[in-house]
C-alpha cells in the first residue's frame, strides 16, 4: 500500500511558460472535484434561499386569523387565488368578493368579527346572491349601479350571464370569517359557527368557514398534502361550515425553543 510522504515539500521554483500546457492525472480529478464542489455548494445556497423565502412566506399567511377589514379581505382573495380561484373585488358595500371557478360564480363575504358568527353575518352572501340574480333580471331604469357593476364583473370573469340566468344553480355563496380576530386562538369562541348561523348557512346555501381553516387548507395544500381543486370543489359544495380543520389545534403547535432560535438564527 502507497503511503504519503511526511517530509516537507522543497521549495518550488517558478515555472516556465511551457509547464501549465500539461496537467497531470491528478490535477484533472482534483480541478472536476473543486469545479463540482463549487456547483453543489451554489445549488445548496439557492435551494438554502428558496426555502428561507418559503418559511417567510408560510408565516405570512397568518395574516388570514389576525387581520380585519380591507386587509383581511385582501389576504382572503389572495389565499382564494392560491387555491385555483379568479377573483375580483366586488363593488364597494356590497359583495366583499366576486369570483370564477370553473363555470361557477362565487360570492364571498370575508371580514372579520370580534365574536363568533351570527345569522346576519351568514346572510350577506345569500344577499349578495340575491343582488346578482336581480342583476341578471333587471333592465333599463331597474338596474342600480351596483347591479351594472355586477354585471360588468362577471363579463371581466368570462362567465355567460345568460347561463346565470338559465341555471341558478352555477352560483355558489361562501362566507370567510375572521371570527373572534381579537383573542388568541385558544381564547376564542367555540364554536366558531354556532347552531344559528349553521342552520342560517344551510338554509340559505352559504359555505361557512374561518380565517384560520382557510390558513390550514391553505398550509396543507402548500405542504402538499391535499390538492388545491379538490379541497376548494368541496368547499363550494358545502351547505354548512366546512368539515375539515375546524380544529387548529391540528395544524398549529406551540414552537419548541429550538425552532424558535432557528427563526432568530437561520
Amino acid at each position: 500500500m502507497s503511503k504519503t510522504s511526511t517530509a516537507p515539500m522543497p521549495a518550488p521554483v517558478p515555472e516556465p511558460d511551457w509547464l501549465k500546457q500539461f496537467v497531470s492525472e491528478e490535477e484533472s480529478f482534483l480541478v472536476t472535484k473543486h469545479a463540482r464542489l463549487v456547483e453543489e455548494i451554489a445549488e445548496r445556497i439557492k435551494a438554502k434561499e428558496e426555502t428561507a423565502k418559503a418559511m417567510q412566506d408560510s408565516q405570512t399567511w397568518k395574516q388570514l386569523f389576525i387581520t380585519s377589514g380591507e386587509t383581511f379581505r385582501s389576504w382572503v382573495k389572495r389565499a382564494l387565488e392560491e387555491l385555483g380561484m379568479t377573483v375580483e373585488n366586488g363593488p364597494k358595500g356590497h359583495a366583499d368578493l366576486i369570483g370564477r371557478y370553473g363555470d361557477l360564480l362565487v360570492m364571498v363575504e370575508a371580514k372579520a368579527i370580534n365574536a363568533a358568527a351570527r345569522k346576519p353575518d351568514i346572510g350577506q352572501a345569500a344577499d349578495y346572491a340575491d343582488e346578482i340574480e336581480q342583476a341578471l333580471e333587471f333592465t333599463g331604469d331597474e338596474l342600480s349601479d351596483h347591479h351594472r357593476e355586477y354585471l360588468a364583473l362577471i363579463e371581466k370573469l368570462g362567465i355567460s350571464a345568460e347561463a346565470l340566468k338559465n341555471d341558478k344553480g352555477l352560483m355558489r355563496k361562501v362566507a370567510i370569517l375572521n371570527t373572534s380576530k381579537s383573542d388568541p386562538l385558544d381564547k376564542r369562541a367555540v364554536p366558531a359557527f354556532p347552531a344559528a348561523a349553521v342552520d342560517e348557512m344551510k338554509n340559505r346555501a352559504v359555505a361557512g368557514l374561518t380565517g384560520v381553516q382557510l390558513f390550514g387548507i391553505l398550509s396543507a395544500c402548500r405542504a402538499g398534502r391535499i390538492e388545491k381543486g379538490k379541497v376548494l370543489k368541496e368547499i363550494l359544495a358545502t351547505s354548512g361550515q366546512f368539515k375539515d380543520f375546524q380544529n387548529w389545534q391540528t395544524f398549529l403547535t406551540p414552537k419548541s425553543e429550538s425552532y424558535a432560535a432557528y427563526l432568530v438564527n437561520p
